[in-house]
């Protein structure tokens, strides 16, 4: 996965985050406080436009979006 992929994911969670506390990209980004689940359908979105991507339902119960390792996988598996 590109840096510069990872990067700009970074900067999209940190825009939407109800914390300015830092974060790594292995931990729970929900259980940390990080993002709250009214966050998460402006994520998609953003991520969805930004990355020209379709992000499904299966997705949000397989805990695809719940660390910056895991968006940035789904991201990478996506054509």
């Amino acid at each position: 996965m590109s840096p510069s992929i990872r990067t700009e994911i970074r900067h999209l969670i940190a825009a939407l985050s109800a914390s300015s506390d830092p974060f790594d990209d292995g931990e729970d980004l929900f259980s940390r406080g990080v993002l709250r689940s009214m966050n998460l359908m402006e994520l998609v979105d953003q991520l969805e436009d930004r990355f020209r991507i379709r992000v499904g339902h299966r997705d949000f119960v397989a805990g695809r979006l719940s660390t910056v390792d895991a968006i940035a996988a789904l991201v990478g598996s996506r054509p």
